[in-house]
C-alpha cells in the first residue's frame, strides 16, 4: 500500500514538473495531432507561411468565445514541428479604439486573477498613437497582453501571446 502511494506521488510530481501547460490544456512541444485530440475544432490554415526561423502557424481555432467576445487562436510551431507559441487575437477585422481599450482592461483583469500582478506593465504614446502592454513572466511561460491604437483611423490591434519562458536558460549566464 505504501509503495502504491509512493509511486502515485512520484508520477503526480513528475507530471507537474515535466508538463508545462501553455494554454487551455495545450503544452509546449506538442504536435499538431496531439492538439487536435484536445481541441477537435482546430483547423489548418489555408496557406502555411514559414518565418525566417522556420516557425509557422500550423493550427487555428476561429471564433473561440472568451467572456462573450470572439477570438481567433493560432498555434505556432517551431521548425521541429513542436508547439512553441499560442497567439490570441479578436475575431473582428477592425476593432475600434474604445472597444480595444475596454477589452485590454478586461483581459488584463482576468490574467491578473490567474497569474497575479504583472511582471511589468508599460503604456506610452504620442500624437494619436498609444501602446500598452502587460507581461507575466513565470518559470514555465511568458504571457504578453498588448494593445496598439491609432486614433486618427480609429483602429487597434490587440493580442495575447503565450510562449515558453527563457528564465531557466538565462540563469545559466
Amino acid at each position: 500500500m505504501k509503495l502504491r502511494i509512493l509511486v502515485f506521488m512520484f508520477v503526480s510530481l513528475s507530471t507537474l514538473t515535466f508538463s508545462q501547460e501553455l494554454w487551455n490544456k495545450v503544452e509546449f512541444g506538442m504536435t499538431s495531432m496531439q492538439i487536435k485530440e484536445i481541441h477537435q475544432n482546430c483547423t489548418e490554415p489555408e496557406i502555411i507561411r514559414k518565418g525566417p526561423t522556420g516557425a509557422y502557424t500550423g493550427l487555428k481555432i476561429d471564433g473561440y468565445s472568451i467572456l462573450g467576445s470572439l477570438y481567433n487562436i493560432s498555434f505556432i510551431f517551431s521548425s521541429e514541428d513542436k508547439l512553441d507559441t499560442v497567439s490570441i487575437i479578436p475575431n473582428e477585422k477592425n476593432l475600434d479604439v474604445n472597444s480595444g481599450n475596454g477589452r485590454f482592461q478586461e483581459l488584463n483583469g482576468i490574467l491578473k486573477t490567474i497569474y497575479g500582478s504583472e511582471t511589468y506593465h508599460v503604456k506610452y504614446g504620442s500624437s494619436g498613437t498609444m501602446t500598452e502592454y502587460a507581461c507575466w513572466i513565470t518559470q514555465e511561460k511568458n504571457v504578453l497582453l498588448r494593445l496598439d491604437s491609432v486614433s486618427s483611423v480609429n483602429m487597434t490591434v490587440l493580442f495575447i501571446q503565450y510562449s515558453k519562458s527563457k528564465i531557466k536558460e538565462l540563469e545559466k549566464l
